[in-house]
């Protein structure tokens, strides 16, 4: 069982990222992730100068699955799958029929606490990806959201039962603008 509350992991300028008890539980989801965050962070170099770190460290081998998959481009209006992820807001575009993919990047985004120490905020196999269409804090941000919608159009989860709902179809308009998580037009 494992006894360790809160992690302070060392980066490459010797500054460091803390993983605390709830983000350890909360990467429990990332099969095996807290294990190789100790490898990934030793890449960092801090950019000292922000308030927000995010960031893909590719470690040049395969790593785990990334279930963030490219598919074939959909409209706004385009009926697919979505299925609700534990402990979010909305609605995730998903794929029910194809496995995740290997991945030899991890991406990371960590918030700060000065200017030499982060604190995780989330950890995931594969690449970096923009907030969900549904996202409130799109609502305020057009160019945000239209980044968000094309990504979204383009790109699904592969579906898994273990941290998401059952599958439904629907399209983004609707999940938008009905506010199934967060924008209401």
């Amino acid at each position: 069982m494992d006894t360790i509350t809160n992690q302070i992991l060392k980066t490459a300028c010797g500054g460091t990222i803390l993983v605390s008890k709830k983000e350890r539980e909360h990467l429990n989801a990332h099969n095996e992730i807290i294990d190789i965050l100790p490898e990934v962070v030793k890449k960092i170099v801090l950019p000292f100068d922000t308030e927000r770190l995010q960031l893909q460290v590719d470690l040049g081998k395969t790593v785990g699955r990334s279930s963030l998959l490219e598919t074939v481009q959909i409209e706004a209006n385009t009926p697919c799958w979505f299925a609700k992820r534990r402990e979010r807001l909305g609605p995730s575009r998903v794929i029910t029929d194809i496995n995740p993919a290997e991945t030899s990047v991890i991406s990371i985004i960590a918030n700060a606490i000065t200017s030499d120490r982060y604190e995780l905020v989330s950890a995931w196999y594969g690449e970096m990806a923009p907030k969900e269409p549904w996202d409130p804090i799109l609502a305020d941000d057009p160019p945000a959201f239209k980044e968000s919608i094309n990504f979204w159009c383009s790109h699904a989860l592969v579906h898994d039962s273990e941290v998401m709902d059952e599958p439904f179809e629907t399209t983004w308009d609707e999940i938008i603008n009905k506010g199934e998580g967060g924008i209401i037009q």
